[in-house]
């Protein structure tokens, strides 16, 4: 409308994370084991990557197949790790990312952590671009179902079945159908 186009017109309340732009890629701060770190948000990646730095003195709990354009196809250690984004408590499997990415990402100014998929995960989450912002707003629309769905309930016809408890008893049959032996 008049030459301007509108991506989200209304504005949804949730908790909101800052997004740090490099590069052309959004960062999330966390905290894992009291330390802060900023974390690549790629909601593509099923896996999410640390570096191994962040789990020395931890045991994997197994390998995982991944794949990247530039390596192609490569295993990487696993971690089950829990780290804190904002209120939320996140636990997921993490890989270590090997030397030549992690060096590729340190050498644009990233540390090698990416918070993939998990960080989506049963969530409802705008990625709110043009404020560098991602707001989770699972409670706001859980709410919003809750009252639509109470609003409804309110403004239904009885039932038929409501109907029927409300007839005499004795009139009752008449409605039933006849069943034959």
């Amino acid at each position: 409308v008049n030459g301007e186009y509108v991506r989200h017109a209304d504005r949804i309340a949730g908790e909101e994370f800052p997004l740090r732009p490099c590069l052309g890629v959004f960062q999330i701060a966390l905290i894992f084991r009291g330390q802060q770190w900023h974390a690549c948000l790629d909601s593509g990646a099923r896996l999410s990557y640390v570096t191994q730095e962040a789990v020395d003195g931890l045991t994997p709990i197994g390998n995982e197949p991944d794949f990247h354009p530039l390596l192609g196809n490569f295993d990487v250690p696993v971690y089950e790790l829990t780290i804190t984004v904002g209120s939320r408590t996140i636990t997921g499997r993490f890989g270590v990312l090997p030397e030549s990415l992690s060096s590729l990402l340190t050498m644009f100014g990233l540390n090698g952590w990416i918070l993939g998929s998990v960080f989506f995960r049963d969530r409802s989450i705008i990625l709110d671009l043009d404020h560098n912002l991602a707001v989770d707003v699972t409670e706001t629309l859980a709410q919003r179902r809750t009252l639509e769905r109470d609003s409804a309930q309110t403004r239904r016809e009885p039932t038929l079945l409501k109907s029927l408890l409300e007839i005499d008893a004795a009139r009752r049959n008449e409605f039933r159908p006849r069943l034959r032996t």
